[in-house]
């Protein structure tokens, strides 16, 4: 299998579940972005909140999908990840609006 990961190296590829992971990565900023926004700025507006909420709802639901690729194709599992709960993601949002 290394001899593999070396030809996909040279070759500039990845192995599909390393591009997952990257792409659980952006994800996760675009998720940390959301929250930041709410922290920093002024209490966002109802409409602003529900955009948000269906914006980290698709997030999660994109996130855990990608989640499960990586665990499904991983060699090995120290390399899993763990899926988001979407009540915790809301409830950081919420108390970020709060603040």
């Amino acid at each position: 299998m290394g001899l593999a990961f070396q030809v996909l190296k040279n070759a500039g590829v990845a192995p599909p579940w390393i591009e997952a992971a990257k792409e659980v990565e952006g994800l996760l900023e675009r998720r940390d972005a959301i929250l930041a926004r709410a922290a920093h700025g002024e209490a966002p507006s109802a409409i602003m909140q529900k955009r948000d909420r269906a914006a980290l709802e698709e997030l999660v639901a994109r996130a855990n999908a990608t989640v499960a690729r990586v665990n499904a194709e991983a060699p090995t599992d120290r390399l899993y990840r763990r899926p988001l709960s979407l009540a915790d993601v809301v409830a950081k949002y919420d108390e970020a609006c709060r603040r």
